[in-house]
C-alpha cells in the first residue's frame, strides 16, 4: 500500500546531493531530473523513487517477463534496458568482455516516490 503526503517545499529546498546521499541507504533507487525545457508532457521537475516492493531482473525472454510483471503490479515502475537486450531481438552476439554482468532488463516497483514540481 502506498500513502500520499504533500509537503510545502520546492526542489530548491532539497539539494540533489542530499537526495543522492539519502539513496545510499537503499539497495535500489532512481533519480530523474527534468531538463527544464518547455515540454507539455513534463509534469515534474524531479522524480525520486527508492526501495523495491518487487523487482524483475531478466537475462532472457525479457519483454514477456516485463509484460507479466506489469500485469501483476499495474503500478509505477522504474528500471533500465541494457544494450545487450538487442541480442534477444535479433540473432546477434558479442565477443566483448562483459566485466559488469548486467541483466538485459531490470525494473522495480518502488515503495516510496517523491515527486517535485
Amino acid at each position: 500500500m502506498r500513502y500520499e503526503y504533500t509537503y510545502d517545499t520546492t526542489l530548491k529546498d532539497i539539494t540533489l546531493e542530499n537526495l543522492i546521499a539519502f539513496s545510499d541507504n537503499f539497495k535500489i533507487g532512481s533519480l530523474m531530473i527534468s531538463s527544464n525545457s518547455e515540454d507539455r508532457y513534463a509534469e515534474y521537475d524531479c522524480v525520486f523513487a527508492f526501495q523495491s516492493l518487487d523487482t524483475l531482473i531478466s537475462k532472457k525472454d525479457s519483454f514477456n517477463r516485463l509484460r507479466q510483471f506489469q500485469s501483476l503490479h499495474k503500478d509505477w515502475m522504474f528500471g533500465f534496458l541494457s544494450y545487450d537486450l538487442k541480442n534477444e531481438l535479433e540473432s546477434l552476439t558479442s565477443s566483448n568482455l562483459d566485466c559488469f554482468d548486467f541483466p538485459n532488463m531490470l525494473f522495480y516497483v518502488p515503495e516510496t516516490i517523491f515527486l517535485f514540481k
